[in-house]
């Protein structure tokens, strides 16, 4: 494959530097593009895949706590499993966006010396080509990972000036989805870089870093949105306003299959 000593130096590097359970470790930079077989699925991907799975070695020391695998992944549609050292981590989210993915790393999953990371598609196999790297193993645990900065965001109508029910997106300066503290309950549903809240109001933790956030409600109102950089430690509050630019009297909203 033409990428392959493009993989070897990946490994490489990753195999030769050993590093404190204590640090951060960096396993890939570059995003890798895999597809298991098969013929690409869009001409926006090369017709060959790097590779059909991701295998890297790497020297660390045992972690006597949990800690945690950092990732980013795009256009992810099957079954993918992140295996360390022959142990399931979890998988990939099945979703075609750029976002962030955190997996947990029970305490004695790495040990000293030699570990290998494998990211490799399973089940029935379908042709799917993704992308995924920027990984990196922490010595943290998530929640504290997560932890670093705080964002209290409210949401209002234009005319109303009261909270409305809206969809808010959080990405890096790459444009990716990012993890954040927020869980769904009652009040809002939750995933990668999107929560939907019913009232407009939320907050949350992330990690300290440059953001936009959007807000919005569906086609007929308007995208307001906000660039904020949060250092260590930093809590702040954004406030968003959408307005309604579509009248939309005696349409019926349906979704069909």
């Amino acid at each position: 494959m033409p990428a392959l000593p493009y993989l070897i130096v990946l490994i490489f590097l990753a195999f030769t530097e050993a590093v404190s359970a204590a640090d951060p470790l960096i396993l890939t930079e570059p995003l890798v593009h895999l597809r298991h077989s098969g013929d690409r699925e869009w001409t926006t991907f090369p017709k060959q895949a790097q590779d059909n799975e991701l295998s890297l070695r790497f020297k660390s020391e045992s972690n006597s706590t949990e800690t945690v695998l950092f990732l980013r992944q795009q256009d992810v549609k099957q079954t993918w499993n992140v295996e360390l050292n022959g142990k399931v981590l979890g998988k990939l989210v099945r979703h075609e966006q750029d976002q962030q993915l955190l997996l947990p790393v029970p305490p004695k999953t790495l040990k000293t010396g030699v570990n290998e990371l494998r990211i490799y598609q399973s089940g029935k196999i379908t042709p799917d080509d993704i992308r995924v790297g920027e990984m990196v193993l922490l010595p943290e645990r998530a929640t504290e990972f997560l932890s670093e900065a705080q964002l209290s965001l409210t949401v209002t109508d234009k005319d109303s000036k009261q909270g409305i029910p809206c969809r808010i997106t959080i990405v890096n300066a790459d444009g990716t989805l990012v993890v954040t503290s927020a869980v769904s309950n009652e009040q809002q549903a939750v995933r990668t870089g999107v929560i939907y809240t019913r009232d407009g109001n939320t907050q949350f933790q992330l990690p300290a870093g440059e953001y936009t956030v959007y807000a919005g409600r569906g086609f007929e109102y308007g995208i307001d949105q906000r660039h904020v950089i949060l250092k260590k430690g930093d809590r702040k509050q954004l406030e968003l306003e959408i307005g309604r630019e579509v009248d939309t009297p005696g349409y019926v909203s349906c979704d069909t299959h």
